[in-house]
């Protein structure tokens, strides 16, 4: 029963990534707005001298629609309490790349969530904030503020950290006028225990004021 669990999750995982793969390659040259990274993590950080290497893909529903696809690479350097990781990502968005730090508060205990307070900073290139004009690219700065709560638990195929997190994100735009878009993402870290060097990440952040509403889908690897 176990193994059936295991091996409906990852079809219906690596399925999900065909429609992303189809949707990326039909809007790659549609650049029109959306430029937030996902954080597809929960409030616990990578040990030092792990290194995690992550690739994923959302789908935007608001601001025309459109897919990005994304890669991070990151790893620990305070047991318990601090990592970091950097990002690069392309498609509706022309162009991103970053670096994200997050401080663990409370650990993930018995009878208690796991708390972190996460920020980052962006350097985007896109055509999609001014409306009047889609051919000129603009360059963006992108300092974003955020908090994270977190409960791991174990099920039949592993283990699921679900996550809520509220970012708030300060856009600083060349000739434009700058914009503060607010965020609550709802997402959730899988774990299969045959596989668990894998995490696979869902994610469906909302957009509470000038920001974008997507779905976010992703896989990462953990190594020594």
């Amino acid at each position: 029963m176990r193994t059936q669990s295991k091996k409906a999750f990852l079809r219906l995982f690596l399925g999900s990534w065909v429609l992303f793969g189809a949707l990326f390659f039909q809007s790659a040259q549609e650049a029109r707005a959306g430029i937030i990274a996902p954080l597809l993590e929960g409030a616990q950080v990578t040990a030092p001298g792990t290194f995690e290497a992550k690739l994923g893909a959302d789908i935007i529903f608001n601001r025309g629609g459109g897919v990005n696809g994304f890669a991070s690479f990151g790893t620990g350097f305070i047991e318990h309490m601090l990592d970091g990781e950097v990002y690069l990502g392309a498609g509706k968005t022309d162009f991103y790349v970053g670096a994200r730090g997050k401080f663990n508060f409370l650990p993930d205990l018995p009878g208690q969530v796991a708390w972190a307070f996460v920020s980052s900073l962006s350097y985007v290139s896109d055509d999609s904030l001014d409306p009047d004009d889609t051919s000129k690219q603009l360059s963006i700065l992108a300092l974003s503020l955020g908090t994270i709560v977190s409960k791991a638990f174990d099920t039949s195929f592993g283990v699921v950290d679900p996550y809520v997190a509220f970012e708030l994100e300060f856009l600083f735009v060349e000739e434009l006028k700058n914009s503060v878009p607010l965020n609550l993402a709802l997402g959730a870290e899988w774990v299969i225990s045959d596989i668990d060097r894998w995490k696979f990440h869902s994610e469906f952040n909302i957009s509470l004021d000038d920001s974008i509403t997507y779905l976010a889908l992703g896989a990462s690897y953990r190594f020594q």
